[in-house]
């Protein structure tokens, strides 16, 4: 399943961390 997670980060770089935004901690400060 360690396969599904390396899609994610992928799609998350497509989709500008915008779709996983709310799950990234990092995105905290990024958020308006």
């Amino acid at each position: 399943l360690w396969e599904a997670r390396s899609v994610t980060g992928q799609m998350i770089a497509l989709d500008g961390g915008q779709h996983l935004a709310w799950q990234t901690p990092d995105v905290t400060g990024m958020v308006e």
